[in-house]
Parts: C-alpha cells; structure tokens; sequence
C-alpha cells in the first residue's frame, strides 16, 4: 500500500543541505521511473509540454512515482490553473510552470494551484490524493500547501529587454 502522503523528497533533501538529484523523463513507459526510484533520486519530472503524455499516462507515472519513492513533478504545457491543479490532485508534489516572464505571473501561478486562503484553486473533496473520500480532505490540504510550483524562466529575451 502506498503512503498517502509522503514527503517530498526535494523538500527534505533541501532541509538537509544537500541538493535534490532528479531527471526528466519523456517516455510513456512506466518502467522508466522503476529505473528511477532503483538509482535513488529524490524526483522525476514528468514533462507534459515536450513529450506526448495524456492525463492517464501522467497519473500512471505519478503513481510508479508514489510507490518507488521519488517525489514526482509535472512541468505542465501552459501555466494553468485547472490543468495544474488536476495533477496536484492526482498526487503531483510540484509543478514545473514554463514561460513565466514576470513575478505577476509566477503570483499568478502560485495563486491558482492553492486552496483558499492561500490562492484561489477550485476543490473537490474527492480526488485520487484524498483517496476518493472526503474524510481525508483536510490532510489532503495540508499537504497539498507543501507542493512545489518551480517557475520556469525560459525567454531570456523577455528579461534582458
């Protein structure tokens, strides 16, 4: 059986001083976090925006993820509310936000992937992180405050103009 809520892995490798070691993985193919958790890192990130990964393939990885004990993040494809929101509640521990190109947009971002009174994300109490039964939302909220969002400042152009 799965912990329900684990720890991040990032998150604790940050408080021991030490970096958090991780890799991307572009492959649909579960095994490859296997391979992952077997090498010892802390996280994957599963990248929605440059590799083709629909909703079930990701929650499949984030689940390997969750049972080998590497923290999983999501970069999205765009900086949304919804679709960031769906994969916290799936059981991702972070979010890879691409093209933030302001600090309104990465408040923006961070707004809509909190629960009240945080941010402004939408909730349902029955979710695969609370594991379907509302009973466990209030858990669910505390941990989901620990998630990541990690603002991706790709256009460089953007910035040095």
């Amino acid at each position: 059986m799965r912990e329900l809520y684990p720890e991040s892995r990032v998150l604790k490798a940050i408080r021991e001083g030490r970096p958090p070691i991780g890799t991307f993985n572009y492959m649909r193919d579960p095994s490859v976090i296997e391979i992952i958790g077997e090498a010892g890192m802390d996280f994957v990130i599963i990248d929605t925006e440059h590799a083709v990964m629909d909703r079930e393939t990701v929650e499949t990885q984030v689940m390997v993820s969750q049972l080998n004990h590497v923290t999983p993040l999501v970069r999205v494809p765009k900086t949304d509310g919804p679709i960031m929101r769906s994969y916290l509640e799936m059981g991702a521990q972070g979010i890879l936000a691409p093209h933030i190109r302001s600090g309104e947009e990465c408040r923006m971002a961070q707004d809509a992937m909190r629960y009240p009174p945080k941010g402004h994300a939408s909730t349902c109490r029955s979710n695969r992180s609370t594991l379907f039964r509302g009973s466990n939302w209030l858990d669910y909220l505390d941990w989901a405050a620990d998630a990541s969002l990690i603002a991706m400042i790709e256009d460089l152009r953007e910035w040095i103009t």
